[in-house]
C-alpha cells in the first residue's frame, strides 16, 4: 500500500464491514465495495460443505471424478491424510501424475484443505506445476473396491 498524505493501512484497518443479503461490503473513504460472501471467513466457516468430497473421509483408492467448467479429473486416493493423489485430465495431467490435493478454494487465499467442493476450484500442486482449476460442476465418488451400481454422485 502506498502512503500518500496519511496512513492507508491505519484506514484499511479501521474499515467497518456491513453485511447485506447478496455478501459483505466495507466502507473505504466514503466508497462502498462489494466482497463475496465467500471471501468473508466467518461465511466461510459457516458454509455447508454438502456438495463437497473430503479426502480425510475416504480410503486409499477411492477415486473421485470432477467435472468442472472446462476439463474431467479423474482422482485416486493414495494417501487421505496429506493429500497424496494419482490425478489425470485437462490439459495438465494427459496422464496419471502423482500430485498433492491442497483443497478447494474460490481462487484466493482462503483454501478448505483436501476437499474436493461444488462452485469450488480445485487446487492441486505437483513438483513443478501447480494448478487452480475452474469452479466444479459435479463430483463422483467410487468406492475403491466398488462395481459400476456403487458409484455416488453429487
Amino acid at each position: 500500500m502506498s502512503r500518500t498524505g496519511g496512513s492507508d493501512l491505519a484506514q484499511w484497518l479501521s474499515m467497518e464491514p456491513h453485511t447485506n443479503d447478496a455478501g459483505t461490503t466495507i466502507s473505504h473513504r466514503g466508497e462502498q465495495i462489494a466482497i463475496s460472501s465467500g471471501a468473508v471467513l466467518d461465511r466461510w466457516s459457516e458454509y455447508h460443505w454438502r456438495d463437497a468430497v473430503t479426502l480425510d473421509e475416504l480410503s486409499p483408492l477411492d477415486r473421485i471424478i470432477a467435472t468442472t467448467h472446462n476439463h474431467t479429473y479423474e482422482i485416486i486416493v493414495a494417501s487421505p491424510t496429506d493429500g497424496t493423489v494419482l490425478v489425470r485430465g485437462g490439459t495438465a495431467f494427459p496422464d496419471f501424475v502423482v500430485a498433492r490435493l491442497l483443497g478447494s478454494s474460490l481462487g484466493g487465499s482462503t483454501i478448505k484443505l483436501r476437499t474436493i467442493a461444488a462452485d469450488f476450484r480445485m487446487e492441486l500442486a505437483r513438483k513443478d506445476r501447480w494448478l487452480i482449476t475452474t469452479p466444479v460442476e459435479r463430483i463422483a465418488l467410487i468406492p475403491g473396491r466398488a462395481s459400476r451400481s456403487q458409484v455416488l454422485t453429487s
